[in-house]
């Protein structure tokens, strides 16, 4: 995520110097200032060291955007038209806009399942045009439609997506899963409310007992970075308060870059207001 324009000055180095940083300087493209700018520190052996700063100062910067832009082949508008924002970890950020205002289309972009026409993206410290597969590694998705099996029960959806990702081995019963495993399930479970229904099938389950589900599958890699398309569609008001997640507002469409370790606190911001272009 940094990089370096001028190399160290080895001369000055010490034998009890762990960290010797010289000349650091990161500038995205397209972007007008450095997110650092030329700064130089020495850290010795022993030493506690703290980066010190307000915000957009670029130490926990969890996404930064920059001059996003979408166009469909053959479209004359763009779908996505040169946003830029930046989300800091902690933080809940909402797209907020109708039907058609690019919300989704810059899910797509930012979680690798769609590529941008132009413009910049870093996402857990992993550019997605350079490191796309560390932006997978960094990021969950909950999808505006359910992309459960209905065949399984809630549990055997969370293992297999557990060892697709390669979290665990696979084991045919989940009291043989490995203790870790089991006791992250119950974990996000209690969270969601659904602890009592792991063990049914799915195909039994209301659209907001679907909803909670897919909240837990896609916890259980602890990312970085939750993306959910319409977050609150399905859940009720405790679980929304679980999640930090604001009440639904009537009238409006929403998408959430939430990351990982807002949980449970409430977000402290929104994103920008998309509108059609």
């Amino acid at each position: 995520m940094l990089a370096t324009q001028a190399r160290p000055d080895v001369e000055t180095r010490s034998e009890n110097d762990t960290i010797v940083v010289t000349d650091l300087v990161k500038r995205y493209k397209s972007a007008e200032l450095n997110a650092v700018d030329g700064i130089s520190f020495t850290v010795r052996a022993g030493e506690l060291f703290a980066l010190l700063g307000p915000n957009g100062a670029g130490k926990n910067d969890t996404i930064v955007v920059t001059d996003l832009v979408k166009r469909y082949k053959s479209a004359e508008l763009n779908a996505v038209d040169g946003i830029s924002f930046t989300v800091r970890a902690g933080e809940l950020f909402a797209l907020l806009g109708p039907n058609g205002a690019g919300k989704t289309t810059t899910i797509s972009i930012l979680t690798t399942t769609l590529a941008p026409t132009s413009g910049t993206a870093v996402i857990g410290g992993c550019d997605l045009a350079s490191d796309p597969n560390g932006v997978r590694r960094a990021v969950g998705i909950i999808f505006q439609k359910p992309s459960l099996d209905l065949n399984l029960t809630a549990e055997e959806n969370v293992r297999l997506h557990a060892i697709l990702y390669g979290l665990f081995p696979y084991r045919p019963f989940f009291p043989l899963m490995p203790i870790a495993y089991r006791d992250r399930v119950r974990e996000l479970a209690a969270i969601l409310g659904i602890e009592g229904e792991m063990f049914k099938p799915v195909k039994t389950f209301s659209g907001g007992m679907k909803r909670k589900l897919e909240i837990v599958r896609s916890l259980m890699h602890r990312p970085r970075v939750l993306f959910l398309d319409e977050p609150t569609a399905g859940l009720d008001a405790p679980s929304r308060r679980a999640l930090g997640l604001p009440p639904r507002r009537a009238g409006r469409d929403e998408r959430h870059g939430l990351p990982h370790d807002a949980l449970p606190r409430r977000g402290r911001g929104c994103g920008p207001d998309l509108h059609p272009r």
